[in-house]
């Protein structure tokens, strides 16, 4: 159901703006990354879980790294 709200959120900003904000996609990955991270439960190879919490890490270092650059990009 987050998924959905999420790709709604995106619509809305890009009738609103008519630009596709890069970070909300990025969310949406997230969010997908986490849930199938709680969906497979106490059997999964503690391997493949550390692979999956490195991606969402590394998806929000996406996120931070994009929001500096918009920041300073509206501040020029």
């Amino acid at each position: 159901m987050f998924i959905y709200a999420e790709v709604l959120g995106m619509l809305a900003a890009f009738y609103a703006s008519h630009r596709i904000p890069i970070t909300i996609p990025l969310f949406i990955a997230m969010t997908a990354m986490s849930r199938l991270i709680i969906l497979q439960g106490k059997n999964g190879n503690p391997s493949i879980l550390l692979y999956e919490s490195g991606a969402i890490i590394l998806i929000a270092g996406a996120c931070w790294i994009i929001s500096r650059i918009n920041m300073a990009k509206e501040h020029e």
